[in-house]
């Protein structure tokens, strides 16, 4: 009776870490990592670091997710504070998540969809705490060309097509 016990306790773990670390483009979970779709695999870690970017303030490397003719333009701080109606420097992104990522039929645009806890500083008011909201948002994707010397060599070393087209986001759209 205990071994069957432990048997289906054992089994009941294996299957709650299979449905946490399962994500649209491959598993991953504690440095183990399985991608079945390169290409969203690919788009998660933009989005990631684009997120992780815009969380510490780092806008001029938020900016570079841009094409290069658009990269001057990128004016990230008043897109945000057009956005959430405050000052970038009081807005605290704490956390985000990538919850999904869509491609168009041909493998040329795609959306990642994302969840954010914010909390806007400066706004207690006596025993109350600063103000805070949950947003869900989407980031526009394009696959253009490469600029010469700003595509990326494959990790693998294995595609060289890789090496003529690369993922840009249309900051103005997803930041509206």
């Amino acid at each position: 009776m205990k071994k069957a016990a432990v048997a289906l306790a054992v089994v009941l773990a294996l299957g709650l870490a299979a449905l946490i670390g399962f994500q649209s483009f491959g598993f991953q979970l504690f440095g183990v990592s399985w991608v079945w779709d390169k290409e969203k695999a690919q788009l998660a870690r933009l989005a990631q670091a684009f997120l992780q970017d815009l969380q510490f303030k780092d806008f001029d490397k938020a900016g570079k997710y841009h094409e290069l003719l658009d990269q001057g333009k990128a004016d990230i701080p008043k897109l945000i504070e057009r956005l959430f109606q405050v000052k970038p420097e009081l807005l605290n992104i704490r956390d985000f998540e990538i919850t999904d990522i869509k491609l168009d039929s041909d493998g040329k645009r795609a959306r990642t969809f994302f969840r954010s806890n914010l909390e806007f500083l400066n706004t207690a008011e006596g025993d109350k705490p600063n103000k805070e909201k949950q947003v869900e948002g989407i980031l526009y994707w394009h696959k253009r060309p490469a600029a010469p010397g700003e595509a990326e060599a494959p990790a693998d070393g294995s595609d060289p097509a890789a090496l003529a087209e690369q993922w840009f986001m249309k900051l103005e759209s997803s930041l509206h």
